[in-house]
C-alpha cells in the first residue's frame, strides 16, 4: 500500500498552447530566417559588385574613347597644319596661287570645324 500512496495520480495530458508550439518551432523558424537573409544578403552583393563592374567597363570605353579621339584629332591637326604651310604661295604662278589659297581656306574651314578652340581669325 505504501506504493500505492507514493505515486502521484495520472495527470491527463494537458493542451499545448501557443508558448509550447513556439518554443518547439522556435530554433526551426530563426534557422529559416537567417538563411533567407543570408541568400537576400548574398544576392544583393552579387548585384552591387555586378553594378561596380559596369561602371568600371564604361569607365574604361569612356576613357579609351577619350584617347581615342584625342589621338584623331592630334593626328588631323598635324597633317592639316603640315598640308597648309607645306607649299609656298610666292613662288607659284597665279592660277596656281588661287588654288593653294582656295586649298587654305578649306583647310583652316576644317580646323574651324573640328577644333572649336582654334582662333583662326589672324590667319585671314
Amino acid at each position: 500500500m505504501s506504493e500505492d500512496q507514493t505515486q502521484k495520480p495520472e495527470e491527463p495530458p494537458r493542451k499545448k498552447d501557443l508558448w509550447d508550439i513556439m518554443q518547439a518551432l522556435g530554433p526551426a523558424l530563426i534557422a529559416a530566417t537567417v538563411a533567407i537573409m543570408g541568400s537576400i544578403y548574398g544576392y544583393q552583393q552579387a548585384q552591387m559588385t555586378k553594378a561596380s563592374e559596369m561602371r568600371e567597363v564604361y569607365t574604361k570605353i569612356m576613357t579609351e574613347r577619350e584617347t581615342s579621339d584625342n589621338s584623331i584629332r592630334a593626328n588631323m591637326f598635324q597633317m592639316l597644319f603640315t598640308a597648309m604651310f607645306s607649299k609656298d604661295v610666292g613662288t607659284a604662278t597665279n592660277q596656281d596661287n588661287i588654288h593653294l589659297i582656295k586649298e587654305r581656306v578649306m583647310f583652316l574651314d576644317v580646323l574651324s570645324r573640328n577644333f572649336d578652340t582654334v582662333d583662326i581669325k589672324p590667319l585671314f
